[in-house]
C-alpha cells in the first residue's frame, strides 16, 4: 500500500551551495560535500525528514555502505540502526524513476545478505513500507511507516 507524505517540506533544511556552475550539499550522515543528482536529493530529504520528524539521529544512519551478495559488490541506500542492530533499509529512486518490481527485488536482495525487519522504498513521491519476518519467510506490506 502506498504511504504519502510530504517530504518536500524538508527541502529548506538542505544545506546548499553553488561551486562552478554545479549545487553541492553536506550530507549530515557522511560529513562532506555531495554533488546534488536527482537520487540522491531523494536521500537527502529522507534523512531530514527522518532527522527532524522522528528524531533519528544521523549517527544512527549509514549511507552508501557496501555489501557482497553472491560474487558482485553493491551499495545500499540507507541503512538506519537501533541499539546497533540494523532495523530499517531504505532503497531510493529518483523523482522520475517509478517504483518497480525491480526496485523490490533489489532492496530484496540487499536484505538476503543484510537480514533487517522493515524495507521502505521510496522516489520522494510514492513510498511502500515492508515488514519482514526472517524467521518464517514472510513479508507483509505496511499502510503506514513503521516508526
Amino acid at each position: 500500500m502506498k504511504i504519502n507524505f510530504d517530504l518536500f517540506a524538508y527541502q529548506t533544511s538542505l544545506d546548499l551551495i553553488e561551486k562552478d556552475g554545479k549545487t553541492y550539499f553536506l550530507d549530515p550522515v557522511r560529513m562532506k560535500r555531495i554533488l546534488l543528482q536527482p537520487e540522491e536529493l531523494v536521500r537527502q530529504l529522507w534523512l531530514q525528514y527522518l532527522h527532524q520528524a522522528h528524531q533519528f539521529a544521523f549517527a544512527s544512519m549509514a549511507v552508501e555502505k557496501s555489501l557482497r551478495i553472491g560474487e558482485r559488490d553493491k551499495r545500499y541506500d540507507l541503512v538506519i540502526y537501533d541499539k546497533s542492530l540494523p532495523k530499517y533499509l531504505f532503497e531510493f529512486k529518483s523523482f522520475k524513476i517509478a517504483l518497480t518490481q525491480d526496485a523490490c527485488l533489489q532492496i530484496a536482495q540487499y536484505n538476503l545478505a543484510l537480514k533487517i525487519p522493515y524495507l521502505i522504498i521510496s522516489n520522494g513521491q510514492d513510498t511502500y513500507a515492508f515488514e519482514v519476518d526472517h524467521h518464517n519467510g514472510i513479508v507483509k506490506g505496511l499502510e503506514a511507516l513503521p516508526f
